[in-house]
């Protein structure tokens, strides 16, 4: 089961790879409905309840985000509100010591960050939460998640630098 939980976490990380490339918001959530379903699978199998849960909300939260520009209701910040009150009844639900908190943190974190429209602040945002995630993987054993938090981030940073000076570059030559 280790092993299996261990090949999730590689596929969630991958899926958070491609994420991180995507030049629309949209297309970031999708690769981040892939990047909950891998980690959930990997959760359920380690039996680390909050990080399992967690990304039952992020299933939910993500898929409800996508359709924030389409329907009336997804456009207040109800839907907003919602993910974050069930982010923190998850924790109080599932709480077992201070590593627990950081899937929260690291979920209401995400939560704020993807409700904006901006691709830019998306990525820059997911700076902070793979480094959450990275800590909490080590913590319930989840090492190749871990591991992929952390190159994860790498990745991240190295797509705000390539796509800032893109469109930097893009910037100048129109004016």
């Amino acid at each position: 089961m280790d092993f299996i939980a261990q090949i999730a976490g590689f596929l969630a990380i991958l899926s958070g790879f491609a994420g991180s490339w995507q030049k629309s918001r949209n297309g970031m959530l999708f690769f981040l409905c892939g990047d909950c379903l891998f980690y959930l699978i990997q959760y359920l199998l380690l039996g680390a309840a909050t990080g399992a849960i967690s990304n039952v909300i992020g299933l939910f939260r993500t898929t409800a985000f996508t359709r924030k520009d389409t329907n009336n209701f997804f456009k207040t910040n109800a839907i907003l509100y919602i993910v974050l009150v069930l982010n923190i009844i998850m924790g109080i639900i599932t709480y077992d010591g201070i590593m627990s908190l950081f899937p929260v943190v690291a979920s209401c974190a995400y939560a704020v960050i993807l409700w904006n429209n901006n691709p830019k602040f998306i990525r820059i945002g997911s700076l902070f939460i793979s480094l959450m995630w990275a800590v909490y993987n080590i913590s319930v054993g989840a090492y190749i998640g871990a591991l992929g938090e952390l190159l994860l981030f790498g990745n991240t940073l190295l797509a705000v630098i390539t796509l800032n000076r893109k469109s930097q570059k893009e910037e100048c030559l129109s004016n």
